[in-house]
């Protein structure tokens, strides 16, 4: 067995992978390096048993360890134990330790074992179960987070589509040929024992760092000749070049993978995007994009492209009145009628609840007999706000006033002392205001009389 580091791997991945001896038998096994980048999106159903309906969203910036195992059924050749050339199981694991986040555990497996093939740009299907003898493509994909600490079901069904996939060499220290991920898409949908709900999200990762030729670097030398690194010994072969996508794939801005958008209340925002389309595709592509939250509104234009290149499209994101502050899921989808893809765009609206400074408060005041009363109020927060003022003490509302809706408000014509306050709300809560008492006067002059 070659490879050179274990990791802390749960028992339960490790049963995914029905062939497990033969994924022992070579591979190599690294933390990211500082030339990676990565960001995890996911977007999970209310009542899904994985992400228990909530949103995630981590970069390379969250994970305090990240382990990536590269794997093989083949024995790596002699005198090259850390190139990897036909890579056919692949295991990406971190775990959080900054912020909220804190806690966080994330583990995602792909392997094609079982099928005798190499890792590649396809659609995989998730096990049918831990002790199952699968002979088919498999996907697992675990999570524990603070709230979920048993996100992994032992029977997943979904999907997970690979649509870009790309190793390369490095050069190690002692000058030896070591294989890395260079560049990995994924998009995955998983459902918990077949559940309608379930967890969906986007894997991007890629590595900036400069590759080599896997032949071109230090491979141990020929053995028996002492294996002296970059010695001319036997070339590393290269490994496996990845098949081009067979289908549509979105490809999003750096800046919206980087960081959800961030938005108000009664608001919009834009997404330009790309969707390559391989000369394999001959049809149109349909667009369309879905939200998960009733009050959030996304369109695409134009919602059809023409077959070829990489066309632009804008996905336009509109939030309403009655959108809650939180993280939120876009998923735009690609469907040549085939192979779908789809991509998210997170959206984080900002809502402050309402305030009232003691300036803006409404105000005590004296009329004539018979003449109404102006008050008025200045909210703070995140708008748009509503109004409904009140008559009586501040807070006791079995009196509400009709047309009393907005921020300046009249009231009928006085003949006794009465008090007033409002009640301003926006989607993040509410505030009530202190009480204004309007005394009635006889020898008040009339507002708007000398």
């Amino acid at each position: 067995m070659r490879l050179l580091r274990m990791v802390c791997l749960s028992a339960t991945v490790i049963s995914v992978v029905s062939a497990g001896a033969a994924f022992a038998r070579s591979g190599v096994t690294y933390s990211l390096p500082n030339s990676a980048k990565f960001t995890l999106s996911v977007q999970s159903d209310l009542n899904d048993e994985i992400g228990l309906g909530k949103n995630h969203s981590y970069t390379q910036a969250d994970a305090s360890l990240f382990d990536i195992v590269i794997a093989s059924a083949a024995d790596a050749k002699d005198g090259q134990p850390f190139v990897v050339t036909t890579p056919d199981a692949l295991i990406l694991t971190f775990s959080v330790g900054k912020g909220s986040k804190t806690g966080d555990f994330w583990q995602i497996l792909v392997n094609t074992i079982d099928v005798g093939k190499p890792l590649a740009v396809a659609t995989y299907s998730p096990t049918k179960g831990a002790n199952d003898a699968v002979k088919a493509p498999v996907f697992g994909f675990v999570v524990s987070t603070e709230a979920n600490r048993n996100g992994y079901c032992s029977s997943q069904t979904g999907r997970a589509t690979i649509s870009a996939l790309e190793f390369s060499c490095v050069t190690r220290p002692d000058g030896f040929a070591e294989t890395h991920i260079k560049r990995l898409v994924m998009n995955f949908e998983v459902h918990c024992h077949g559940a309608q709900p379930g967890t969906r999200g986007q894997f991007s990762f890629n590595d900036a760092a400069a590759s080599v030729s896997c032949d071109s670097i230090g491979d141990g030398g020929t053995p028996g000749d002492g294996g002296t690194p970059g010695d001319g010994g036997t070339p590393t072969p290269t490994p496996t070049p990845t098949p081009t996508p067979t289908g549509p794939t979105v490809i999003l801005p750096d800046s919206v993978i980087a960081a959800p958008l961030t938005m108000a209340n009664s608001s919009s925002s834009t997404v330009l995007f790309s969707t390559f389309i391989p000369s394999t595709v001959t049809g149109d592509v349909a667009l369309s994009a879905v939200t998960d939250a009733d009050d959030i509104l996304a369109s695409i234009t134009p919602s059809v492209i023409k077959p070829g290149g990489a066309p632009d499209a804008v996905l336009t994101i509109r939030t309403t009145p009655t959108t809650r502050a939180g993280v939120h899921a876009v998923t735009i989808t690609a469907d040549d009628g085939t192979t779908p893809f789809s991509a998210t765009v997170f959206v984080e609206v900002f809502c402050d609840p309402p305030f009232i400074l003691g300036i803006d408060q409404p105000k005590s005041s004296t009329v004539a007999l018979g003449r109404p009363a102006q008050l008025s109020v200045k909210a703070s927060g995140s708008g748009p706000f509503t109004y409904q003022w009140f008559t009586g003490a501040s807070g006791l509302s079995n009196f509400p006033l009709p047309g009393g809706t907005s921020a300046n408000f009249t009231t009928s014509a006085l003949n006794d002392t009465t008090s007033y306050w409002v009640r301003i709300t926006n989607p993040c809560g509410s505030v009530n205001s202190q009480t204004a008492t309007v005394n009635v006067s006889a020898s008040a002059k009339p507002t708007g009389r000398r």
